[in-house]
This record gives C-alpha cells, sequence and structure tokens, in this order.
C-alpha cells in the first residue's frame, strides 16, 4: 500500500511539473510576439504549479534551473509593463532558485526599467547574492517564518482567547 501511494504521489508531481511546463511553453510563445499580459499571466500559472512542489524541485539541478529562468523571464517582462516592484520582487526569487548570469542581468534590455526605477536596489541586490549575504537573509527569514508558524500552531493548540476576553 505504502508503495502504491508514493508511486501516486510520483505521478502526481510529475503531472504538476508537466501541467507548469506547458504553461511555461505558452508564456515562451507570448513573449516571442510581445503579448506582455498574456505573458506574465502564463508565467506566473507556470511557477503557480512548480511552487506547489518546490520541496522537491528545488533539489534538482535542472528543475531549479527552469524555475530560476521563469522567474527571470517573469522579472523581464514585469520591467516591460514599468511593474518594477514586481519584477524587483522576481529577481529576487529568481536569485533564490539559483540565477546566477548576473552579467546578462545588468545588460538585458527587458530589464531596463527595473534598473532605471530600481537601480540603487537592482545592484545591491546583486552585490548581496553574489557575496553570499542574501543568502543568509533568505535563511534567517525561513527561520523567523518557521518559528512564527511554530508560536501560532502552539498558540492555536491552547485555546488561545479571542482579544478582549478574560
Amino acid at each position: 500500500l505504502q508503495e502504491s501511494m508514493q508511486q501516486k504521489q510520483r505521478e502526481l508531481v510529475e503531472a504538476i511539473f508537466r501541467v507548469g511546463r506547458l504553461h511555461n511553453q505558452i508564456a515562451f510563445v507570448y513573449q516571442a510576439v510581445r503579448l506582455n499580459e498574456k505573458t506574465e499571466t502564463s508565467y506566473r500559472k507556470s511557477l503557480d504549479h512548480w511552487l506547489r512542489i518546490a520541496n522537491l524541485l528545488f533539489r534538482d539541478p535542472n528543475h531549479r534551473g527552469q524555475v530560476a529562468i521563469s522567474f527571470y523571464n517573469l522579472a523581464c517582462v514585469q520591467s516591460l509593463q514599468k511593474k518594477v516592484d514586481e519584477a524587483m520582487q522576481s529577481m529576487e526569487s529568481c536569485f533564490r532558485w539559483g540565477y546566477n548570469k548576473f552579467d546578462w542581468a545588468l545588460q538585458d534590455g527587458d530589464l531596463r526599467n527595473l534598473r532605471k526605477e530600481r537601480g540603487e536596489a537592482f545592484s545591491k541586490l546583486i552585490a548581496e547574492v553574489k557575496s553570499g549575504e542574501a543568502e543568509k537573509r533568505w535563511r534567517k527569514e525561513a527561520e523567523d517564518r518557521n518559528k512564527k508558524a511554530a508560536t501560532e500552531d502552539k498558540a492555536g493548540g491552547e485555546g488561545e482567547k479571542p482579544d478582549g476576553d478574560s
């Protein structure tokens, strides 16, 4: 029974990955013809699928690279639409997933609006990633989230009263 459950889980993970890859391929087509809103939507759908199985994908360098590039391409299309705050978040995500073509990011024409509007923050992020400081920050953020979740779980399990009750 356990082996059967594991097989079904592997099949589900593979199906989720394939659907994400399909959305990614659709995004490539839209990106080629510069339909930026549809490109962004398709990359988001792809990443939504892949992030459901992120813990499995992150372990595989090939899958990790695909996710990183999808976040990079999402940042590009967001920058083209002048959604620079979202593009900055997508760039940070692409670096978290292992993207390391920093020289290209600093000259890519699709990221021109991001560099123009958030140049200092963008350069700082790249320097932070290169130095390893970003990795330290991301780990600390993850630890803080885990601690907060554990505290909330514990408080919720002890029958915490709503505010104002004594």
